[in-house]
């Protein structure tokens, strides 16, 4: 009878130590904001970045975390960390969007004085925007520094009466104005009070909750959502927040909007950036964090991209430091290529040595011109767009050539007295020219014979002569059809300026900044594939295919958008299908983040002005054809290059 106490008893405590593990289990919130991966320079693999903020039970970020509490899974693979520490020296840029429409007039929880706290608390190198949305979306200040400028346009929102609320569409505004930021770290914060619309109880917005969810998940923008009062769709609410790495958050007359702005300035403040390294193929994986403090435990899961590894390329030969005299042999390989490779440059500190045009691009440099001493050997590949690909560099020593050494001339023997013997008779040899001597003379006449008639053939080229480039153009890939053809075959190509270029100021590419395009003919296009002239890679994955094309229009040169995805935009402003004129210094952005500078050639007359014609050749026959020609302007002539296609050669 005295054991069924006992055993109760002991049964209590079990299930109470039990509890307390799976309870613990619970007690940490962990968020992957966003995520990013850096492909390695040298070799195949990726450096990863996770962006990931951890949370207790009420909300709060949990501090002092390093390597020894997270886990990192790639794949269900544990992954080995380099780096685990705070983020809060990474400048954060928060895009505040805020709902205007006519139900927030009588919200009783609404209140402004805490936006202004909350843009209070960004620091200096924190960059805040605002935009104020109901049935129209507007932008009342872009990202700025200058907080006090951002508080004064939130300030100046007032809700309207009778407007209803585009939700989708202003979370898509807020999504797209962050992807101007380039640095740091990236987060859109809404509040409202209501559905997504119209006063009638219609939906409000052109884009549906799918677009804004692949935005921000195909950018890794976390999106805090704010709901106040009883109209909202908290379920809604929350799964935006929770796909897109962010928190949803309900006001309440205990949980005021000031408490729950610092919350979620806390987050985002104190986040985590763990990093590791892996050798994974491009595309798609699943990545799981763990994270343990002191018995308390949590995890999150999301995909991160790894994004196709650019153009690695390795000098063969010759070795690192390696002393080298007469003839070398320069050799390169490649380990990875995004793109085909069309030819070869090689450089020796900087002076070019030639171009090898295919496989396996080996060139033979002689050493006997070249003063002794250090040397950079430089190799730069291009693709048929004449774009660079890889550049790879190898220090060397040039040897002083040896001198021959003077051959000695051996001591003449001194005659001697000999015994007198009888003489044997001696056979006479023919006198003559030795037959050697004749073939030495022959192939010497030879070799001066070939020499004059490669002298006279190159005197008869001009000294300056330059290849003529003709670029690349696919219209079929393009809105416009296609130039028809006139009864000659002839077309001509370019302006009546000089070389315009497009630098590239920023990329997701590391190895793109600071490239620069020069645009020698119109149309110009540009986007990700390999028939544009301006090729991006596939790391500026908001550039479109074809994305956009430069043009003459009335004269001067203008761009217009393909119907991209993400847009062009020229000096921040959205360029449509419509030509828009460009001038000297404009900043032309395709996409997200994708950043060129339009540098303006200066002007040339008409009487210098130069044209390029090409002419498809391969149905004429007879003998080769040269056409020149002039086209009569008000002021001056301009002349016009021809370019022969065919079995016709350029003469």
């Amino acid at each position: 009878m005295k054991k069924k106490p006992v055993i109760f008893f002991l049964l209590f405590i079990a299930i109470f130590l039990l509890s307390i593990p799976v309870s613990a289990q619970d007690s940490l919130n962990v968020r992957i904001r966003r995520s990013n991966a850096v492909p390695f320079s040298d070799k195949i693999g990726y450096t990863v970045n996770l962006y990931v903020s951890v949370l207790d039970s009420s909300g709060k970020p949990v501090r002092g975390l390093d390597m020894d509490h997270f886990k990192v899974y790639e794949d269900s693979l544990p992954q080995t960390l380099t780096e685990a520490r705070s983020a809060e020296d990474e400048p954060l840029s928060i895009a505040l969007v805020m709902d205007m429409s006519g139900s927030m007039l009588g919200q009783a929880l609404y209140d402004p004085q805490s936006i202004s706290e909350f843009l209070h608390l960004l620091s200096g190198t924190d960059r805040s925007a605002v935009i104020s949305y109901n049935e129209r979306i507007s932008i009342l200040q872009r990202f700025t520094s200058d907080h006090a400028s951002s508080i004064s346009a939130a300030s100046g929102a007032k809700p309207e009466n009778g407007r209803g609320s585009c939700l989708y569409d202003a979370l898509y505004e807020g999504l797209e104005l962050s992807l101007s930021q380039t640095a740091g770290r990236r987060a859109v914060v809404i509040f409202t009070d209501g559905k997504d619309e119209l006063a009638d109880g219609s939906i409000c917005s052109t884009r549906p909750l799918s677009d804004v969810l692949n935005f921000s998940a195909e950018n890794r923008i976390p999106v805090f959502t704010i709901g106040i009062g009883e109209n909202t769709d908290d379920k809604e609410l929350q799964r935006i927040a929770e796909t897109t790495g962010g928190s949803f958050t309900k006001i309440t007359p205990t949980l005021d909007m000031n408490t729950v702005f610092g919350l979620i300035y806390a987050q985002l403040s104190h986040e985590y950036k763990i990093t590791y390294k892996t050798e994974r193929n491009a595309g798609e994986h699943a990545v799981l964090v763990e994270s343990e403090k002191d018995s308390a435990f949590g995890k999150n899961s999301a995909v991160v991209t790894l994004p196709v590894m650019p153009t690695i390329m390795r000098f063969q030969s010759p070795e690192e430091g390696s002393q080298q005299q007469g003839e070398v042999l320069l050799s390169v390989a490649f380990i990875t290529q995004s793109s085909e490779v069309a030819n070869v440059e090689y450089f020796c500190n900087g002076q070019q040595l030639g171009k090898v045009i295919s496989y396996p691009y080996t060139f033979s440099w002689d050493l006997a011109q070249w003063e002794p001493g250090v040397a950079m050997v430089e190799a730069i590949a291009y693709n048929r767009e004449n774009q660079e690909l890889a550049r790879a560099s190898r220090m060397i020593f040039i040897q002083e050539t040896a001198a021959a050494e003077p051959t000695q001339e051996l001591p003449t023997a001194e005659p001697t007295t000999a015994p007198t013997a009888t003489a044997l008779p001696v056979k006479e040899e023919k006198s003559g020219t030795s037959p050697i001597l004749f073939v030495c003379l022959g192939g010497l006449a030879a070799a001066v014979i070939i020499l004059v008639i490669l002298l006279s053939k190159k005197k008869d080229k001009p000294k300056n002569a330059e290849p003529v480039y003709i670029p690349p153009l696919n219209y079929s890939a393009f809105s416009d059809p296609a130039p028809k053809a006139s009864v000659s075959g002839l077309h001509i190509m370019g302006s009546s300026t000089a070389s315009d270029t497009l630098q590239v100021i920023h990329s997701d590419d590391p190895a793109m900044p600071g490239k620069r395009f020069s645009v020698k003919f119109l149309p110009f296009t540009l986007g990700r594939s390999a028939d544009n002239n301006a090729v991006f890679t596939e790391l500026d994955r908001a550039v479109g295919r074809h994305h956009a094309v430069l043009e003459e229009w009335n004269g001067l040169t203008a761009i217009r958008d393909l119907n991209s995805r993400y847009g062009t935009y020229v000096n921040e402003q959205k360029a449509g299908t419509d030509p828009v004129i460009l001038n000297n210094g404009d900043a032309i952005r395709l996409g997200s983040r994708l950043t060129l500078k339009f540098t303006k050639a200066a002007s040339v007359s008409g009487s210098q002005a130069e044209a390029t014609a090409i002419i498809d050749t391969s149905s004429l026959s007879g003998e080769e054809t040269m056409i020149s020609n002039t086209i009569p302007e008000e002021k001056g002539e301009k002349t016009v290059r021809v370019v022969l296609l065919g079995k016709n050669k350029r003469k």
